[in-house]
């Protein structure tokens, strides 16, 4: 104990004896201290950029299979609509209400009652009965309404007076939509007396379906603009068209990572029908700021035990470099003595005189 009492009392000493503008401890310390400063805040920003690496990683490839889903569940609703229509057309019932309705020049009872009672089943929201000219003799959707005349500006609808059954994603009346568009023939009729229009709206309702089964917000688009979402306060704003549009253009997925508002998007080409439309999926990612904070937290408190690890090895390396030094600086002082008889100038090493300038006498 008490060599280490002797030891502490020395080293306090040397400290004490030590002048910070003369000696070159401040120097080394410095440099060691700047050294390990410029490896932690490297360090630091190594480790960031690796981890949003590694979460890009993942969430891409979880878009990947949240798009997939998505892609099985619009398949899946694209197939029902298209079975749904095979079947109308030639529902007996609604044929004869159509060939009731050429017969009387206008009377649609009997057609509307066999359509009634098949919308409650369809569970489809859209059901439409127009004639050749597309004067609209049924329609079932509660709340919306068809422009007369507006269907024989569709392509589809006229490809369907030639007697083709067509399934197609497309802008029609009252907006996107699915459409299975199928011509209806009365009895002995060369030509189709009627077009049924049927299928699902390609709007935020749709959107949020498809968004409750996968979990996920996700919004339809086309290059251009959102044509539906699962919520809209957001997504105008961090839409990107230039992705939207690179992304169909190349046929492959493009990541986004929003940082400031801790969102990722995936821009995806997503097959309806006959078109191709750009899916985005909004994932968020706020669980990373915890883990970001939790791993800057870690790393100050590791920083400052290793800054202060090596203030005191550089003290205690500086003074172990400067003890031998003085000891050849003392042998030098006597060798001047001799020689001169005039004391030198103080040890540039930090060592303390008490005879401070030339010419005194020894």
């Amino acid at each position: 104990m008490a060599v280490i009492s002797d030891f502490h009392k020395d080293f306090l000493m040397r400290i004490r004896k030590t002048r910070v503008r003369n000696s070159i401890a401040f120097p080394i310390v410095m440099i060691l201290l700047t050294i390990a400063v410029v490896i932690l805040v490297t360090g630091y920003y190594v480790n960031k950029s690796v981890f949003y690496t590694v979460f890009e990683e993942r969430e891409g490839n979880k878009a990947r299979n949240i798009h997939l889903t998505i892609e099985s569940i619009v398949s899946t609703e694209v197939k029902r609509i298209s079975s749904m229509a095979k079947i109308l057309k030639n529902d007996t019932d609604i044929v004869y209400g159509l060939f009731h309705y050429t017969g009387t020049q206008g009377d649609t009872k009997p057609l509307k009652s066999a359509m009634d009672q098949l919308y409650p089943k369809m569970n489809l929201p859209v059901f439409v009965m127009a004639d050749p000219g597309g004067k609209i003799l049924y329609l079932a959707e509660k709340g919306k309404s068809l422009p007369e005349g507006r269907l024989r500006e569709m392509p589809a609808f006229r490809r369907a007076l030639k007697g083709e059954q067509v399934i197609t994603a497309s802008q029609g009346p009252g907006g996107w939509g699915i459409w299975a568009i199928v011509p209806v023939y009365s009895f002995g009729k060369g030509k189709p007396s009627g077009i049924i229009l049927l299928g699902s709206r390609i709007d935020n309702t749709f959107a949020g379906k498809i968004a409750r089964e996968t979990g996920s917000q996700v919004f339809i688009a086309t290059a251009e603009r959102v044509i539906a979402g699962s919520y809209e306060s957001a997504l105008p704003k961090a839409f990107d068209s230039s992705l939207a549009k690179g992304s169909l253009a190349a046929q492959k997925s493009n990541f986004q990572l929003d940082r400031t508002n801790y969102r990722s998007y995936t821009y995806v080409p997503l097959k309806i029908a006959d078109d191709v439309f750009c899916l985005v999926i909004e994932t968020d990612i706020s669980v990373i700021q915890d883990l970001l904070a939790r791993n800057r937290i870690k790393m100050m408190n590791w920083g400052i035990v290793l800054l202060v690890g090596i203030t005191l090895i550089g003290i205690v390396l500086t003074l172990i470099l400067i003890r031998p030094l003085n000891r050849l600086y003392g042998k030098a002082l006597q060798v001047i003595r001799e020689y001169s008889g005039r004391e030198p100038m103080p040890s540039p090493l930090g060592e303390t005189r008490s005879r401070r300038w030339y010419g005194r006498p020894t």
